[in-house]
């Protein structure tokens, strides 16, 4: 399956574990507008695509786990300025 449009929406989400799930299709822009997100949990799924730039907006993310899928290109550089971010 593909990450559903509505979860998009969800604004105050803080915590996002979307592993282990089979998900495919790439991963929208629009993750970037959920400003809350501390936790993004992508691990083993079939993500394809390249990583959105909005992610570079996620100032509060501390986890960001994507092992295990098929992206392509470079993590955003901008990401290297997230200062809760652990590497």
């Amino acid at each position: 399956g593909k990450i559903p449009p509505g979860l998009y929406q969800l604004s105050l989400l803080t915590y996002l574990d979307l592993s282990y799930n089979r998900l495919t299709g790439t991963v929208d822009e629009k993750l970037g507008n959920l400003s809350q997100l501390r936790w993004i949990d992508l691990q083993a799924n079939e993500f394809s695509g390249t990583l959105p730039q909005s992610l570079a907006t996620l100032h509060q993310l501390e986890f960001f786990v994507i092992h295990q899928n098929q992206f392509e290109g470079t993590i955003p550089s901008k990401l290297g300025e997230l200062t809760s971010l652990e590497v």
